[in-house]
């Protein structure tokens, strides 16, 4: 793998997920926003390993993972009421995955919009709850 493709993955999943949460905080915290809500897109990468070539990835994800439960801590001890949810779907039919699926034809795949309804999941729960997982796996 050339030291581009790593920084290209480590930038998507991580510094580009860092970015938008602290801009995001950030702009709640000037708005006077207490009970907002922020989503990260993970994967089920995110929780374990499952294959061997895609070690970037996977780590990456497990980063998430980290990022999203400190980041639910450190609100609470900040005494906010705003919720944070990691969403980690399965294999999605995206081009992302073209290589997957080339490989194992036929395999069962999400839909994009499969992942689109969870995320209206966990913004429709009370303002009470904090969903603070969703793993979305296909049939």
């Amino acid at each position: 793998m050339e030291m581009s493709s790593v920084r290209s993955v480590i930038d998507t999943n991580l510094t580009g997920l860092l970015e938008t949460t602290i801009y995001g905080y950030k702009s709640m915290k000037k708005n006077g926003i207490d009970d907002g809500h922020i989503i990260n897109i993970n994967s089920v990468l995110g929780h374990r390993i499952m294959m061997t070539d895609a070690s970037l990835y996977t780590a990456t994800k497990h980063g998430v993972t980290v990022l999203s439960e400190t980041l639910r801590m450190e609100l609470k001890e900040k005494k906010t009421k705003i919720r944070v949810t990691s969403i980690s779907p399965g294999a999605v039919k995206t081009s992302m995955i073209q290589w997957y699926l080339d490989r194992n034809p036929g395999a069962p795949c999400l839909e994009p919009e499969d992942i689109a309804d969870s995320v209206i999941y966990a913004l429709s729960a009370p303002a009470t709850v904090n969903i603070s997982e969703i793993t979305v796996v296909p049939v």
